[in-house]
């Protein structure tokens, strides 16, 4: 029977199979003794390369995460340490430690380098920060083959405030009336972290939309960072308004554009000429350019939506004289276009024209005309 028979053989596994061998052939038994414990053992503690980590060794926070501002690096820096089972820092290097957030919330985010390898057993995370606060988080260390640790508690505060937000955005209204929900602005820090401890005069001005224009009621004091805009009224009906928040002069706080709204004309209230008749004119000759006569709501915003028949009629009329042409027309977008329209007889003094609709409350009156032969 050969060597290799006997070895195959043998009750030893194949690692003391082989010292058994050496040691037939005379060769040093000290080198295989070695080689064998090596491979019962695994690699050596100080190996870079997937360090032997034997059993019990954990992770400790040696540097707790302090509180501070939101968007400031954690000072003094955070330290986790591999120890033993009598807390005894394991001089390591190139273990890879992980820090996570222990955090469910999306919002959430650890900012820095949150996988440091170890340095003689320690890793130092020096830029670790959160966007988030006023929140209580924690932080949990882990890395392969050891058991993982978690941070006592701290808290992330609030910066200075640094810009305004919109919480409830303007929605379309009806020109004149109080606008619902009531339009919201906030105080914020420049990580849009809610500042609950700010006041302060808050201004909304028009944006985007008819020049001029300046809402009423648009002046609020923020009350614990919040100004509540609870009787915004805007009377200009146009479309595509934007409004922007500022706060007072000096704070140079940033100020926030809303979202886009609408602020439609009301229910039809008066009637206006728009065209008037000319100053003079001749008897039979059509009126140039053609009355016009526009419906609006009581802001005197024309009623786009409005296409009711509008009418003429006189108003003063010394000489009995006839209106010739088409006197009732409906409206399209809230104007009425008379065209074609003249008087049939010279005046004495002078004539005037009212429009009417049956669904307006007030009537409109032209300017006082003449009418020669």
């Amino acid at each position: 029977m050969t060597a290799a028979d006997t070895d195959s053989l043998s009750p030893f596994p194949p690692h003391l199979r082989s010292l058994s061998s050496a040691l037939r052939r005379g060769l040093p038994a000290v080198r295989f003794l070695v080689t064998a414990v090596l491979v019962i053992g695994g690699c050596k503690k100080d190996s870079p390369v997937d360090p032997f980590l034997p059993d019990g060794d954990r992770l400790v926070f040696v540097t707790e995460p302090s509180t501070t501002v939101a968007g400031v690096s954690i000072f003094p820096s955070v330290r986790v340490a591999i120890v033993d089972t009598g807390g005894n820092v394991v001089a390591r290097n190139n273990v890879d430690i992980q820090l996570y957030l222990d955090s469910t919330d999306p919002r959430d985010t650890l900012l820095g380098t949150t996988n440091v390898p170890t340095i003689a057993g320690v890793s130092t995370f020096t830029n670790l920060g959160l966007r988030r606060a006023p929140t209580t988080f924690r932080l949990t260390a882990v890395a392969r083959g050891l058991t993982g640790t978690q941070s006592t508690p701290f808290n992330i505060s609030v910066g200075p405030a640094a810009k305004l937000a919109f919480t409830v955005q303007p929605t379309n209204v009806v020109a004149g009336e109080i606008m619902l929900p009531k339009p919201t602005v906030v105080i914020q820090d420049a990580l849009g972290n809610f500042v609950s401890n700010d006041s302060g005069l808050v201004v909304l001005q028009v944006f985007t939309g008819p020049s001029g224009t300046v809402p009423r009621n648009n002046a609020v004091t923020a009350i614990g960072g919040t100004a509540v805009f609870d009787s915004l009224r805007i009377k200009t009906a146009s479309t595509l308004y934007t409004l922007s928040a500022v706060g007072p002069s000096g704070r140079g706080l940033t100020a926030a554009v809303s979202s886009i709204f609408n602020v439609v004309a009301g229910a039809p209230r008066f009637l206006f000429f728009t065209v008037q008749p000319p100053p003079s004119t001749i008897k039979n000759l059509a009126f140039t350019p053609p009355m016009k006569v526009t419906v609006a709501d009581s802001m005197n915003n024309q009623a786009l939506t409005f296409a009711g028949t509008v009418s003429l009629e006189w108003d003063f009329n010394p000489d009995s004289a006839i209106v010739n042409g088409t006197t009732s027309v409906a409206a399209v977008g809230g104007i009425a276009t008379f065209g074609g329209i003249s008087i049939d007889r010279p005046s004495t003094t002078s004539f005037r024209l009212r429009a009417v609709a049956p669904t307006v409350p007030d009537t409109a009156r032209t300017n006082f005309f003449q009418v020669f032969p």
